[in-house]
């Protein structure tokens, strides 16, 4: 009866101890790193490396300033969601703060490709759009399959 007991004990703390243990994407609260276009583009010339490097430099760093503002922004909704009490009128602004750095993220990350693409010729864009593809495609790999989706709502249905 005692080996049971301990048996069923161990199989409850083993799936814990791995819980633990994140697997996946970096989350967006932690600091990333922008790829480096120099893995991916051999050929740069030294204008186009300084150019990339202080435009991968100030969007990074931007994006890191707006992800830490995101996690304390998530730390004060958790904080103010573990009261059972209605904080709605203060909660819901956070939320809609929330939705804005997650859309400026987006911007940020639009903006500095942007701006890298103009200092490429036409065949080092084709070429890094090429690889970044390849990169995508390796990453839904290993994310694994999407989850079964239900079939759309017929829009007229709604209205």
């Amino acid at each position: 009866m005692k080996r049971i007991v301990l048996i069923m004990m161990m199989l409850g703390i083993v799936p814990i101890a791995f819980a633990q243990q994140r697997v996946g994407p970096p989350h967006v609260d932690e600091p990333q790193e922008a790829p480096r276009i120099e893995e991916f583009i051999h050929d740069l010339t030294p204008t186009q490396r300084t150019r990339i490097a202080e435009v991968t430099k100030k969007h990074t760093t931007r994006a890191n300033q707006c992800r830490k503002e995101l996690l304390a922004l998530r730390d004060s909704i958790r904080i103010i969601m573990e009261d059972p009490a209605d904080r709605s009128k203060t909660l819901f602004p956070l939320y809609d703060r929330e939705g804005d750095l997650m859309a400026q993220l987006s911007k940020i990350y639009y903006y500095g490709r942007v701006e890298i693409e103009h200092e490429l010729t036409p065949e080092q864009r084709k070429l890094l759009e090429q690889k970044l593809r390849e990169d995508r495609e390796r990453n839904k790999q290993r994310q694994g399959p999407p989850p079964q989706s239900r079939p759309l709502k017929d829009n007229k249905a709604r209205k």
